[in-house]
């Protein structure tokens, strides 16, 4: 028989079991369990928003490389297109560039009644110390026999009859698309052929025209004379004063092909 003094003793354990037993599980208690339990998927942990940016804007972005600016430079042969000529048109603008002439490429020109120039140029200069006054529009092999001749020839012939240098040249025409006077067929001039020299500017300043002058003196008719001469050979066809009343205050030079090579000067 237990005593009434110890029936309290033996009878508080069981008391404490029973009110830990009927206290709730632990939230940290029933994740655990869930996590220990087969077959359980979890949600997939995703880093906060914040994070998320952060990362995204930690990959490294190329910068586009910037464009070159376009050049205003000219091609170095022909200015224009070059490489879409024919050979021999790229052949003789190198050479006008070789030779140190500006040169400017100018649109094809094909006119009705056969005036035609596939591959025009405008010059402004005949050598480097000799302009062209005003801007002629020719072909470039007319072009380049011209800067053939001055570069040759003129500089020996104005220093042996004038003393001096010829500065600039004045011509009357150069492409024109017309016949030859009293004809229907076209004149070199229609295909940029040709070019016509009214005067000669010195250095000095002093102009000699080619039409004949009656008080012209005798070192100035000495040069017109020597020029003359000179240009038949190089050029296909040299007219002046007293060829005919057409040529009677310029000269004619033009590369008009002849069988044989012909020359007609007169």
């Amino acid at each position: 028989m237990i005593a009434p003094s110890q029936a309290p003793r033996r009878l508080l354990p069981a008391l404490l079991a029973a009110v830990i037993a009927a206290l709730p599980v632990s939230a940290p208690a029933m994740q655990g369990g869930q996590q220990a339990g087969a077959g359980r998927l979890q949600a997939p942990a995703f880093p906060p928003p914040g994070r998320v940016r952060q990362i995204e804007m930690s990959v490294p972005v190329p910068i586009p490389t910037p464009r070159p600016e376009r050049s205003e430079e000219p091609s170095p042969a022909g200015k224009a297109g070059a490489a879409g000529l024919p050979a021999e048109e790229r052949s003789c603008r190198a050479a006008l560039t070789t030779f140190g002439i500006d040169f400017t490429d100018h649109a094809p020109i094909a006119e009705p009644g056969g005036c035609a120039i596939p591959h025009p140029i405008t010059i402004t200069r005949l050598s480097p110390a000799i302009a062209l006054e005003p801007v002629a529009l020719v072909n470039c092999r007319t072009a380049r026999a011209l800067v053939d001749f001055f570069v040759a020839q003129v500089p020996s012939l104005a220093q042996e009859h004038l003393g001096q240098a010829v500065q600039s040249v004045r011509h009357a025409s150069a492409y024109v698309c017309r016949p030859r006077r009293g004809t229907e067929n076209l004149s070199e001039h229609a295909y940029g052929n040709a070019l016509d020299i009214g005067a000669f500017i010195l250095s000095d300043g002093t102009t000699i025209p080619v039409e004949q002058q009656q008080d012209r003196n005798g070192k100035a008719q000495e040069f017109l004379d020597a020029f003359r001469a000179a240009a038949c050979g190089p050029f296909r066809t040299v007219l002046g004063p007293g060829s005919d009343a057409d040529h009677a205050d310029h000269f004619h030079l033009d590369m008009k092909e002849r069988r044989n090579d012909y020359a007609f000067c007169q």
